[in-house]
């Protein structure tokens, strides 16, 4: 069975690229496009091995998302990819935090394999 990923991010390119890029790492992936979606989502279905989400979004942030996830959901892996420091999302529980300045794809994929292994 595949490893489970939840892309969260308000940008859709972003998301897409995400998506296609864990995909062909043998990831099974579903977005979402705030924090509020993927709330929505987890509580329905909480068998998700990571969770890579983004800082700004409306409706709830990356940190809010994050600090929900390690209450309701300790089992998840978090990794916060944002523009913002990150330091919040440290505070809140997150496993990892990359920047989107200086981030690069085959990095993210290898913390995804540490902490989900395929």
């Amino acid at each position: 069975m595949k490893k489970r990923i939840l892309v969260v991010d308000d940008w859709e390119s972003i998301r897409e690229t995400f998506a296609l890029i864990l995909t062909e790492a043998n990831y099974e992936v579903l977005s979402a496009s705030d924090g509020e979606e993927a709330i929505n989502i987890l509580a329905k279905d909480s068998g998700f091995d990571l969770v890579i989400t983004d800082g700004r979004m409306p409706k709830k942030r990356g940190e809010e998302l994050i600090k929900y996830i390690k209450l309701a959901h300790p089992h998840i892996k978090t990794i916060f990819v944002s523009s913002d420091d990150g330091v919040d999302a440290l505070i809140n529980g997150a496993d990892a935090v990359f920047s989107k300045i200086n981030m690069s794809f085959p990095e993210l994929v290898e913390t995804a394999k540490k902490f989900a292994p395929p």
